[in-house]
């Protein structure tokens, strides 16, 4: 297997059937996509299930209680499988594009790389924006990150860029 993204879905049950359906289309290029059942109570682990049993390339990990968006993508890059590893979310916000884009970026890139997209504009509010920016500046002070925008998605890294960062 080559790449999984992995996508922490909590009460989404009116958002994430989009993205299965574009996943279903080929439209992301992804060889797996795990769905993280993030506590949700709205009939998410059905939907996923019915997905599963109609052959799509899809695996589902449960994690309950909900203890947050990271805690979601903790359990699912951890029970990922693939030389490729990566996340986003699952309410329609990431392009199917974008995902293609980092794949094609990953394979081009060399060894510890992690890709991701920049967000041009997201329309946020000033404060989203001031805050945004200070989040930047302390990651480029204490990681040297050189980017605009470290919280965008999808990102993707090798499987052993994961296993040495020891994430909890």
């Amino acid at each position: 297997m080559r790449s999984v993204f992995c996508c922490p879905v909590f009460d989404e049950i009116r958002d994430f059937p989009e993205l299965l359906e574009r996943f279903r289309r080929g439209e992301h290029s992804a060889d797996t996509l795990l769905l993280v059942n993030n506590g949700s109570t709205d009939g998410t682990a059905a939907v996923i299930d019915g997905f599963i049993e109609n052959g799509l390339p899809v695996e589902r990990v449960d994690v309950h209680p909900n203890e947050g968006y990271g805690a979601g993508i903790l359990a699912g890059l951890n029970a990922a499988r693939g030389r490729y590893l990566g996340y986003m979310c699952a309410d329609g916000q990431v392009a199917p594009e974008d995902v293609a884009r980092v794949l094609w970026a990953m394979e081009r890139a060399g060894p510890g790389t992690i890709v991701k997209v920049r967000r041009v504009s997201r329309g946020d509010g000033i404060f989203r924006w001031v805050q945004s920016r200070a989040f930047n500046l302390i990651c480029l002070l204490l990681f040297r990150t050189l980017t605009t925008d470290i919280n965008a998605t999808p990102k993707l890294m090798e499987r052993g860029a994961w296993e040495r960062m020891e994430l909890k």
